[in-house]
């Protein structure tokens, strides 16, 4: 049994092409495929990415890793005026992001894709975001007590820590160390820095 990846998409551009592309999608997943279900397959899920990428890139000959779902699609098309919209929509995969699948949705409608992807098991906590548009945070931190929270900075971390702990850190690299004595069999306390590509 894997690991599930999740990962928040947001895809940009023209509202034009935000609207097709949401339409597709929406069409894709309302067909209803329970007679095609079978166990420990996707195939009965219509949020399944094989389907996606079938119904979605049929010009697309290359194999595609699809190993997951659509977890969700907002509702909404955000619209930003200039004929620019986004939508957001989020996919739980096995073990890593189908990022290629996600980039080639993102050529065929013009669009530009950005990303945040988390997977704890595996230490995953990445985005190419790294003008902070769309997902700003650089920090998740997960405790017992606050459960899981995701901060932009690292003074914003720091303050957290401070308040939850009493313990002030000075750098990310001894984080381990100096939440060892908080950090027990009644309690948790971690900090994932999360990388941009």
């Amino acid at each position: 049994m894997p690991n599930w990846n999740t990962t928040d998409y947001t895809l940009y551009g023209n509202k034009d092409n935000i609207k097709r592309l949401y339409t597709d999608l929406k069409n894709t997943v309302d067909i209803d495929r329970t007679k095609e279900s079978k166990p420990f397959t996707f195939l009965g899920n219509s949020y399944w990415l094989g389907y996606i990428k079938k119904h979605l890139l049929p010009e697309v000959e290359e194999e595609l890793p699809a190993r997951g779902e659509i977890s969700y699609i907002e509702e909404d098309i955000k619209d930003y005026g200039d004929d620019m919209a986004s939508l957001k929509l989020t996919t739980e995969t096995a073990w890593v992001a189908c990022s290629e699948l996600m980039d080639k949705i993102a050529e065929k409608y013009g669009l530009q894709l950005f990303y945040y992807s988390e997977e704890p098991g595996c230490g995953i906590f990445e985005t190419n975001d790294t003008e902070g548009l769309f997902y700003s945070f650089r920090y998740m931190v997960d405790s017992e007590k606050e459960g899981i929270e995701y901060y932009d900075s690292w003074d914003e971390v720091v303050s957290v820590i401070k308040s939850i702990t009493g313990i002030t850190l000075d750098n990310i690299s001894e984080a381990e160390d100096k939440l060892s004595d908080f950090n027990d069999d009644d309690t948790f306390l971690i900090i994932n820095e999360i990388s941009v590509a």
